[in-house]
């Protein structure tokens, strides 16, 4: 998987961010993430690998209620 990598303050918050990235700053693991992703939309096929629109994430962490199946689970 390699090392993950942290988005450097200075720069503000990404507009696509990879699988690893999303893992860390949402704190969930890789199979959670992708099946998250992939039922907010966020998904995205980029030059061959698969990016998250992290705005759309963002949203979806923030505003989904704490009964949502995605994240009981």
């Amino acid at each position: 998987m390699g090392r993950l990598k942290m988005t450097p303050a200075v720069m503000g918050e990404p507009d696509y961010i990879r699988i690893e990235q999303v893992m860390y700053k949402f704190g969930c693991s890789e199979n959670r993430a992708r099946d998250i992703g992939l039922r907010c939309g966020a998904q995205r096929y980029v030059d061959g690998y698969v990016s998250y629109n992290y705005e759309i994430l963002k949203k979806y962490f923030d505003t989904c209620p704490l009964q949502d199946p995605a994240l009981a689970e």
